[in-house]
């Protein structure tokens, strides 16, 4: 369970951090902030020091739940596991080693007596450490 927050204190708290190191303490506010909530309301008058790191800080934020955009269908609804709830795809490694499973269940062959047949796995390329970023021959 997730803890309810407080927005007005977790903007004092914000603004009590980044306006120690304003180099122009002394100026004249930029802006003037109102929070209003079934918590209380309060007004912030803040410098362009601490605008700019909201800004900055806003800008830099993604969300927990954000896990990248479908390749497939161009969502951006992907699960924590990398699967589309829109179309179905899977993504990154664990979507890789499925589809190359179901690739390879699909060209399984069933011969005559019924006992399933694989086809031979594709070998891979064996790489020889002294040899590599030389140019072949």
């Amino acid at each position: 369970m997730t803890e309810p927050l407080d927005p007005t204190a977790v903007l004092a708290d914000f603004i009590d951090r980044v306006a120690h190191f304003d180099p122009a303490p002394d100026a004249a506010p930029v802006a003037v902030l109102g929070v209003r909530t079934a918590l209380g309301e309060a007004t912030f008058a803040v410098g362009d020091h601490v605008v700019r790191a909201m800004c900055k800080a806003l800008a830099s934020y993604r969300d927990p739940a954000d896990h990248g955009t479908c390749i497939q269908c161009g969502s951006r609804r992907l699960d924590e596991n990398l699967h589309c709830r829109e179309c179905g795809q899977l993504h990154g490694i664990l979507g890789q080693v499925i589809a190359q499973h179901a690739r390879r269940v699909a060209r399984e062959e069933v011969a005559p007596d019924g006992v399933a047949t694989e086809e031979p796995a594709m070998e891979e390329p064996v790489v020889d450490a002294a040899t590599v970023g030389e140019p072949r021959p």
